[in-house]
């Protein structure tokens, strides 16, 4: 399955139905504006955040070879990836804005992901021992972005935004390889050698979205926003040249807003 060792060194046909897929959920987020808000804060600095659910593109080539990180770490394929079972990756995204009009804001934030394990591994059986190859991984990922925002009836709820995004990989991968057997007395033996490497990269790219708040009052909203990252590395990883693969990708953000400093008295509705 390996080949010779693999060393930690196309874009690969986009997905058919993204742009589709992409627009669609737009469409849903907008649709779900409705002018049944409260009063909504109009200006001022914010905090807040939530939990965020990216697919991470994941494709492109590393040192000319084709490369999908769900597709196994072999170098003797056409195509070879990290062995992820699914390109889904869960994280929380604390955030700060400034809102400067009713209609106009800007914002960070910080995504902190869960890191993602994957594994892969070779075996064969002859005579009683069993020889084993293979390897396991961590990619942990961090997501900052700027952007602005846009609210083209603040009424209603709906929002648009775009800026940029810096996405910042590390990642551990410890190969190993070796043989258990059963000796002479009966005592299963197991004879194993690890080889542990890091390192990490970074990529940076435009980000665009829409999202659909709801205000229940003047210091406090609750938000949900889909957004695409067209961030991609280009730069060595692990000794190798031309590691440039998108890690960016289709995110979804559930959270909450805090207007700390919109409070005060609410004049009261005709």
């Amino acid at each position: 399955m390996f080949g010779a060792r693999p060393h930690p060194a196309t874009d690969a046909p986009g997905k058919a139905g993204l742009v589709k897929t992409t627009r669609l959920l737009t469409i849903s987020v907008l649709m779900l504006g409705t002018p049944a808000q409260a009063e909504s804060p109009d200006s001022g600095f914010y905090i807040g955040g939530g939990g965020v659910l990216t697919w991470v593109d994941g494709t492109g080539t590393w040192s000319g070879t084709d490369f999908s990180i769900d597709q196994p770490l072999d170098n003797t394929a056409e195509t070879l990836g990290f062995n992820w079972t699914d390109r889904l990756i869960l994280g929380i995204k604390p955030l700060v804005g400034w809102r400067i009009s009713p209609g106009f804001a800007l914002q960070a934030g910080y995504a902190l992901n869960i890191s993602k394990s994957s594994n892969q591994s070779v075996a064969d059986t002859d005579l009683g021992s069993t020889y084993e190859a293979g390897f396991t991984s961590e990619w942990g990922q961090r997501n900052l972005e700027i952007f602005a925002v846009i609210n083209p009836n603040p009424d209603l709820g709906y929002f648009l935004f775009g800026g940029v995004e810096m996405v910042s990989v590390d990642m551990s991968i410890t190969f190993y390889e070796g043989i258990t057997y059963v000796d002479n007395m009966g005592n299963t033996i197991s004879d194993y050698e690890y080889e542990k490497f890091e390192d990490d990269t970074s990529g940076l790219g435009a980000v665009i979205g829409a999202g659909w708040e709801f205000s229940s009052n003047r210091t406090t909203s609750a938000f949900v926003t889909a957004q695409y990252s067209f961030a991609k590395t280009s730069d060595s990883f692990f000794d190798t040249d031309d590691f440039d693969v998108k890690v960016g990708g289709l995110s979804f953000l559930l959270g909450v807003k805090w207007h700390p400093f919109n409070g005060g008295d609410e004049e009261a509705s005709p």
